[in-house]
């Protein structure tokens, strides 16, 4: 299992886990969508949380991408210095727990977006 980072905040033992199922991506191209996203990294696992951030007038976003199980971690953590629509991605682990938006959410071919 690669390093992974010490968390920016102490968590509840729940909070933590998901912290440590989650993944960072960053330099995402402005006009991807979740169903891209999701896509792109249904090959790393089961998806349980997406949350796109940045807006789409910049010239690029960023994505928390939480997965059910730490394995999928490990594999999603290989795309980072990828190709993903012209745009070379990096993915790290989290440091952070995201608080999950209670409204608005959907569910997509087993997988959670918000």
């Amino acid at each position: 299992m690669p390093n992974v980072p010490k968390l920016i905040e102490e968590y509840s033992m729940q909070k933590e886990r998901e912290a440590r199922r989650t993944v960072y991506v960053d330099n995402l191209d402005p006009f991807l969508t979740a169903e891209h996203i999701l896509n792109y990294f249904q090959f790393c696992g089961d998806i349980r949380y997406l949350r796109i951030g940045g807006d789409w007038m910049e010239k690029k976003r960023f994505a928390f991408i939480e997965f059910f199980d730490l394995a999928s971690v490990n594999v999603a953590l290989q795309y980072d210095g990828a190709d993903f629509c012209n745009m070379q991605i990096r993915v790290i682990h989290s440091r952070h727990w995201l608080g999950k938006l209670q409204q608005n959410k959907q569910r997509l071919s087993g997988r959670r977006i918000c």
